[in-house]
């Protein structure tokens, strides 16, 4: 993991630079730059602007304009006579330099801009309209930094979720602020999981339904709290939530119907069915949605809509999701769901998502199912997989996925490898071996079309004898 300093520490490299090497500002940042970047510094967080050191070095520079929002903010929440004006124009100038960049944001936090916007939250919280400009303000500051966030804010925000649930404009704010601060943040998300924020979101979903906005951001803090991301951590709670989402708050029959209000709108639509694919985690999930009809809303929406990209992708990936289970991957094939798949990525063979997403599906569905196998090559799969993956050769997740393809289709079925090789099906797999990420799978499918592969034995059990 690489190292990280202080603000004050680069500055003073720069400092003694233009004092002891009479380097102009930009220069004396540049030699401080790769000086730290030799020593495997993260300089991701240090801002680097030239204007605000003076020419001689010494300590009398500028201050870092986010540094002065801070402080002319500070000197606002702190009065006893709050301007709204005055404050509404310190807001956004400090919302407009942490917009800047992530070496800004942490800047702004080392100069505890966080309590001070918690401590005008507490001010204005009987006040939404100020109160947005103060949600909006913590969004952009937390952005890429959910480490500031304690468990004051963690309070003020499911009150707030809870107080103004009416107001779909703060919700939507704040969902998007808690979405913030969980992103790669395990600890964060279980301490709002913990203070029943799955019910609030759920809550917001249903009130808001024919909101957008509220729409589209509690489906993302949704699919955010099965996330996994944290390398902090060794092991992360994202089934867990996921199953808690699905059992304790009914939200795969919630969304389903809610979809249903959305047939014309294919972005929230996309977003919807995307939500439905992170949250199939077990066998009984995919089956539900399929026994509350959601399969036949799936297969329809793709029918309706192949040439929105968007919409399509977020569609096989749910599809492939749902396939976990075996009931539904025959009533994909029954209603002709296969066919489409192919149709769909025929259609987009330049879309690498599409074309990922596509053999990742057909990988699934036909896992297990020579009849289904039989649907898929009848269909061409064999010209449509390999075209996608010639034309993607630097996308590691489509050459992957169609090695898996490939793999499922002829491992039971022999006879389909002729047709595979004829479609240049060995090229394709032979270059995706160079991608250290599909070499395994890659050499596994040129074994099962038959062709000539190295697979070497990593250990053959032989060697010295166990001491006992």
């Amino acid at each position: 993991m690489a190292n990280h300093i202080t603000q004050k520490t680069f500055d003073d490299v720069v400092r003694e630079n233009i004092a002891d090497f009479e380097m102009d500002p930009q220069e004396a940042i540049d030699d401080a730059v790769k000086q730290f970047e030799a020593q495997g510094v993260n300089l991701a967080n240090i801002v680097k602007d030239g204007k605000t050191y003076n020419t001689s070095g010494n300590e009398g520079d500028t201050k870092q304009p986010v540094i002065v929002a801070v402080e002319n903010l500070a000197a606002v929440v702190d009065s006893d006579s709050i301007d709204s004006e005055e404050f509404h124009t310190c807001c956004e100038t400090l919302k407009s330099e942490c917009k800047v960049s992530l070496a800004h944001r942490c800047l702004a936090g080392s100069s505890n801009a966080y309590p001070l916007i918690i401590r005008a939250y507490e001010k204005f919280r009987s006040m939404p309209d100020v109160l947005l400009q103060v949600v909006d303000l913590l969004c952009a500051l937390c952005d890429g930094q959910p480490d500031v966030l304690d468990d004051k804010g963690i309070e003020l925000f499911l009150y707030t979720l809870g107080e103004y649930s009416d107001n779909a404009a703060l919700v939507a704010r704040t969902v998007k602020l808690i979405c913030l601060t969980c992103v790669m943040h395990e600890k964060n998300r279980q301490n709002y999981v913990k203070n029943d924020l799955i019910l609030k979101l759920i809550t917001a979903l249903e009130m808001h339904r024919h909101d957008t906005q509220v729409v589209k951001e509690v489906c993302r803090a949704l699919r955010v709290l099965t996330l996994d991301d944290d390398i902090r951590v060794p092991f992360g709670n994202a089934h867990q939530h996921a199953v808690a989402i699905v059992t304790h708050a009914n939200a795969l029959q919630k969304i389903l119907n809610i979809c249903a209000d959305y047939a014309d709108n294919l972005e929230v639509l996309a977003v919807l069915f995307q939500t439905l694919g992170q949250l199939s985690v077990r066998n009984e999930f995919c089956q539900e949605i399929m026994d509350h009809g959601g399969l036949h809303l799936i297969l329809n929406a793709l029918a309706n809509n192949m040439d929105h990209q968007e919409l399509t992708k977020q569609i096989l990936y749910v599809v492939k999701a749902v396939s976990g289970n075996d009931r539904v991957k025959v009533a994909i094939a029954k209603l002709g769901g296969l066919q489409q798949i192919l149709l769909v990525m025929s259609r987009h063979l330049v879309d690498p998502a599409i074309i990922e997403m596509g053999c990742a599906a057909v990988g699934v569905v036909v896992l297990r199912q020579p009849e289904h196998c039989k649907i898929v090559m009848t269909n061409q799969a064999a010209e449509v997989i390999v075209k996608g993956m010639l034309l993607h050769r630097s996308v590691p997740g489509v050459q992957m996925q169609a090695c898996i393809a490939i793999r499922n289709l002829v491992a039971r079925n022999q006879e389909y490898c002729t047709s595979f090789i004829e479609a240049g099906a060995e090229k394709g797999i032979r270059h995706a071996m160079k991608n250290k990420s599909c070499g395994d799978v890659a050499k596994a499918a040129l074994r099962d079309l038959g062709c000539k592969v190295h697979l070497k034995e990593l250990w053959k059990g032989e060697g010295k004898d166990l001491s006992r």
